[in-house]
This record gives C-alpha cells, structure tokens and sequence, in this order.
C-alpha cells in the first residue's frame, strides 16, 4: 500500500499477467485506473478499500476477469 499509488503506475501492473492476488487500498486508484487492470486474467484477489472506485465499473472489471473471485472495498 501506497499511498501516492495512482492510475498511471496501474499502467505499469498491466503487464504482470501472472498477478494473482493485488492490494490497492489507501491509494489514488479511480475508475479510470481500473481499465489497466483488464489484461490480469489471472487476478483472483482484488483489494480497493478507500479507493475512488464505483460499484458499476468495478462490475465491469468482473466481468472481464473470469478467475476474480474476491474484491475488497
């Protein structure tokens, strides 16, 4: 957790398809952010507690994620 993570640096996680499990919480993530994280397929665990995310596009991302099993807000 950091907390001057932001959407740009999510660019940069894209690229770790075999990522499993990611914790974003207390961070500068947004929606717009959450587009990045599409190419995970992988992703079992997601964590984006106190984030500015939406339920709808987290719903969004679910549904390009099959293996998405948990998301902590």
């Amino acid at each position: 957790q950091n907390s001057h993570l932001t959407d740009g640096a999510l660019e940069f996680v894209s690229g770790m398809t075999a990522l499993v499990s990611l914790n974003v919480s207390n961070t500068r993530v947004t929606n717009t952010g959450l587009q990045h994280l599409r190419p995970l397929k992988n992703l079992t665990s997601l964590s984006l507690q106190a984030c500015k995310v939406t339920w709808p596009e987290i719903k969004k991302l679910q549904a390009t994620l099959p293996n998405l099993a948990g998301v902590r807000l």
